[in-house]
């Protein structure tokens, strides 16, 4: 049940109303700042996902379009889709991935791969020990897929490596299918670089109070 907020006073973390003036004014200033930026994040987010649908409305529709022209009509999914603008500069991919989790074999390969460890000795050791312990780092509960597989590229002809090897390809599990759709430009060098939509991965300079870039 919502409870009406007098004017004057905010609630806290825990749900207590508390008076605007017993409240440091740094963390008024924090609360201000807060609310306004995951307002527009929230803005946002929803604009980034019509944005979405719309992409992949309108290479969908290509698709369609181009088979078409040979009197074909699609069905299912589609995927695996790259398109070029006449000059080059940009490319759209629409990529479907397998979405994969691990079962409980994973568990013998991290034992085999600990007792591997346990035996070699030396540099290349402690740079193994340092990709495998990164590979089954849990994070918000899972392990990181890309890790997990990279392990298989490293070809090692010792059993124990082998047998860890072929437990990780028997506990992958595909858990359903995902679709991806991706934007790039191309530079002089003619290399295609993606246009970034992460908020993480997008260049900023930022302007300090004495006007210079960083």
């Amino acid at each position: 049940m919502s409870i009406d907020i007098p004017k004057g006073f905010r609630k806290d973390k825990d749900g207590n109303l508390i008076a605007d003036s017993n409240i440091r004014p740094v963390d008024l200033a924090a609360d201000k700042v807060a609310v306004e930026l995951c307002a527009l994040a929230k803005g946002m987010q929803s604009t980034l996902a019509q944005f979405k649908a719309k992409a992949f409305e309108l290479m969908l529709q290509h698709v369609d379009a181009v088979a078409a022209n040979y009197d074909v009509k699609l069905g299912g999914d589609k995927g695996n889709v790259r398109i070029h603008s006449f000059d080059g500069r940009y490319r759209v991919d629409l990529a479907k991935a397998d979405r994969i989790a691990f079962g409980p074999e994973l568990e013998a390969a991290r034992a085999l791969l600990g007792e591997y460890l346990n035996e070699v000795t030396g540099g290349a050791s402690n740079d193994l020990r340092t990709l495998v312990n990164r590979a089954f780092k849990v994070e918000d509960g899972r392990v990181s897929t890309a890790d997990i597989l990279g392990l298989l590229r490293i070809n090692i002809e010792h059993d124990n490596w082998k047998r860890a090897m072929l437990a990780i390809r028997d506990s992958i599990q595909t858990i359903g299918t995902a679709s991806y759709v991706r934007f790039y430009e191309r530079d002089d060098k003619g290399h295609y670089n993606a246009i970034p939509l992460d908020i993480a991965k997008v260049s900023l300079e930022v302007k300090h109070s004495d006007g210079e870039a960083q």
